[in-house]
């Protein structure tokens, strides 16, 4: 059975699990390497 559109989740449409884990690991990459990212409260 394939879901259709209204039962797609967004997270689902911007690609799961795989999707959100690369975002956040580039998230903290990018907070460790920019100074500016240093006075982020």
């Amino acid at each position: 059975m394939e879901a259709t559109s209204a039962t797609v989740t967004p997270y689902e449409r911007i690609g799961g699990e795989a999707a959100i884990r690369t975002l956040v690991d580039r998230f903290y990459q990018l907070m460790d390497e920019l100074p500016e990212a240093y006075t982020a409260r």
